[in-house]
C-alpha cells in the first residue's frame, strides 16, 4: 500500500479519473480508493497513509461518508485538498494545503497538477509541502502569450511581470521544475550533506525541496565507520634470540601483527563497535644482543578501523519530486 491515498465521492469518479491518469503520468506513487461507497474504503489504507488527497466538489461536500473520512484525515494532519470546483472548504477542513484544479483539463504538465504532486510527495516524506506556484506561473504564462513571438521579447516580458508583481522568485521556481538538469542533480543527492551542497549551488524549486529535507532530518540508529589511532609495543625480552638483525626485526614484526589485532579488537569491544581492519607503522626499534643472538622490540602507531553505533541523519534518501 502506498504512503499516498486518494479519496473522493463516487459521484465524481470520472473527473477524478482524469487527475489520477495525469498523476500516474508524472510518476507519483499512490493508491486510489476508486470503487464502491466510501464506507467500504479500507480503514488500514487510511491509517497507514502519510498523505490523503481529498477531491473536493459540491457533491463530495454533501456526501456524509466522504466528509467523515475527510474530517478525520484533516484532524490527523494528513490531508491535502484538490478542489475540482470553485467551492469553499468547511471549517472542519480549514488550514490544510489546497490546490485549485477547477480548470484542469487532463494535461500532465498542468502547473496546478504538478503543485498537487509536489505537495503530496513532500507530505508523504514528512516535510512541509512547498507553497503552490501554479497561480503565479499561470499568470506569467498568460502574459507571455500576448505579443511574445520572439524569445527575446518573452524574456523581457517575464522580467517586467516579475518586477511589477514582485513574483520573480515564484516564477523562477515554477520554471525550474521543468529543468531536467536541476532535477537530475537533485535526484543524485543521496544524503544530507549532498543536499546541502546542492542547495549551495542551485536556486529554485529543487533547491527549496533540498533545504526542506536537510532542515528536517530524522535521526536514526546506524553505524559509523571511524579510524582510531592507538599505540602498541612488542618487548625485546618477550622475543627469542635471532641470528641476524633482519631475522630479529621480522620476528618482532610478526609479533606486532598479533598485538595490533588484539589491541583493535579490545578497543572495539570497549566502544561497542565491530573491528574491521588495522594497520600499523613502526615508530621506534630497539635491538640488543642476547644469549648469542639478537632480539628486537618495537613501538608502533596502530590505526584501528571500526564500525561503531551512531545516530545518523536521514533526509529522506532517494526522494524524487514529481
Amino acid at each position: 500500500m502506498s504512503d499516498i491515498v486518494l479519496i473522493g465521492s463516487p459521484s465524481d469518479h470520472d473527473r477524478i479519473r482524469e487527475v489520477v491518469d495525469a498523476l500516474h503520468a508524472n510518476g507519483l506513487d499512490f493508491w486510489w480508493e476508486n470503487s464502491g461507497p466510501q464506507a467500504a474504503i479500507s480503514v488500514a489504507a487510511l491509517a497507514d497513509a502519510r498523505c490523503i488527497i481529498l477531491f473536493i466538489t459540491r457533491g463530495s461536500l454533501n456526501d456524509p461518508g466522504f466528509m467523515a473520512l475527510a474530517t478525520q484525515a484533516a484532524s490527523d494532519r494528513k490531508a491535502i485538498a484538490a478542489r475540482l470546483e470553485k467551492v469553499t472548504l468547511p471549517s472542519s477542513l480549514s488550514g490544510i494545503t489546497t490546490v485549485d484544479l477547477s480548470r484542469f483539463r487532463g494535461g500532465k504538465n498542468d502547473l496546478f497538477l504538478i503543485d498537487l504532486a509536489a505537495a503530496a510527495d513532500a507530505k508523504a516524506k514528512g516535510i512541509d509541502p512547498p507553497a503552490p506556484r501554479g497561480p503565479i506561473s499561470r499568470l506569467t504564462k498568460q502574459t507571455l502569450t500576448i505579443g511574445s513571438a520572439a524569445f527575446g521579447l518573452a524574456v523581457l516580458v517575464v522580467g517586467f511581470t516579475s518586477d511589477v508583481f514582485g513574483a520573480s522568485s515564484g516564477v523562477m521556481e515554477a520554471i525550474s521544475r521543468f529543468d531536467p538538469a536541476q532535477r537530475s542533480a537533485y535526484e543524485a543527492a543521496k544524503d544530507c550533506e549532498a543536499l546541502r551542497d546542492f542547495d549551495r549551488t542551485h536556486d529554485g524549486y529543487y533547491a527549496e525541496l533540498a533545504k526542506r529535507r536537510y532542515d528536517n532530518p530524522r535521526w536514526v540508529d546506524g553505524t559509523e565507520r571511524v579510524e582510531a589511532p592507538v599505540s602498541a609495543y612488542v618487548l625485546r625480552n618477550d622475543m627469542a634470540p635471532a641470528a641476524s638483525r633482519a631475522d630479529a626485526e621480522a620476528a618482532a614484526t610478526l609479533a606486532m601483527e598479533v598485538e595490533a589485532d588484539k589491541t583493535c579488537r579490545e578497543l572495539a569491544r570497549q566502544n561497542g563497535a565491530t573491528s574491521i581492519s588495522r594497520k600499523f607503522d613502526v615508530d621506534t626499534w630497539s635491538c640488543e644482543p642476547q644469549a648469542g643472538g639478537l632480539t628486537c622490540g618495537l613501538l608502533a602507531k596502530v590505526i584501528c578501523t571500526m564500525d561503531q553505533p551512531a545516530k545518523l541523519e536521514d533526509c529522506g534518501l532517494n526522494a524524487s519530486p514529481q
